[in-house]
């Protein structure tokens, strides 16, 4: 699926995409069309990789995507590694979530990964009454799931966790659900 000039996209829905490693992410930025990004779901697109989702969030750092607001990631088998499709990433530790706080304060992320993995609560860091360092005061883990997921999230934020791919309730406007076919998405703002 190609998708060009949408311009005004505000919602858009991967979930589930087997094909999808989220290079497209690359491209959205600087003029790439998704300025009016506001909510992108990820959720459990088996080959999504976490450097693209590490660069994305560099460039949300770093200034683009002003409106961007609500990103979930969650993935049941894990994220893809760069180098390694079958070595599974289990944990979102590679974004820097106070920093991404304390610029967004009102920013959602969704990072659950199943029980019995390295999820965002490191193994190898003792679980305090905060959960763990890392996390610190900034943000708030507003449930934990009865699988031991965490739903990361700043504000008492309305919208589910799991919304999934049905979309019918969604924004009336600008939402794209890419079927499943290939990575080839391209955002350009015409």
């Amino acid at each position: 699926m190609l998708v060009k000039g949408l311009r005004k996209l505000k919602y858009v829905d991967f979930s589930t995409s087997y094909s999808f490693t989220g290079t497209f992410l690359r491209n959205l930025g600087a003029n790439g069309g998704g300025n009016h990004l506001e909510v992108m779901l990820l959720r459990d697109c088996m080959h999504l990789k976490d450097i693209e989702v590490e660069r994305f969030m560099g460039a949300v750092l770093a200034g683009e995507f002003k409106l961007f607001r609500h990103l979930d990631i969650s993935n049941r088998e894990g994220l893809a590694s760069e180098g390694d499709w079958f070595h599974r990433c289990y944990s979102a530790s590679f974004i820097p979530i106070e920093q991404l706080l304390e610029e967004r304060p009102n920013f959602c992320l969704v990072a659950e990964f199943p029980k019995g993995s390295c999820s965002y609560v490191d193994a190898e860091q003792p679980i305090t009454s905060d959960l763990n360092s890392e996390v610190g005061l900034t943000y708030q883990l507003s449930s934990q799931a009865s699988d031991g997921s965490y739903l990361m999230s700043t504000s008492d934020n309305s919208s589910d966790s799991d919304q999934g791919s049905d979309n019918e309730d969604g924004p009336e406007s600008s939402f794209v659900t890419y079927e499943e076919s290939s990575d080839e998405v391209d955002f350009l703002s015409g």
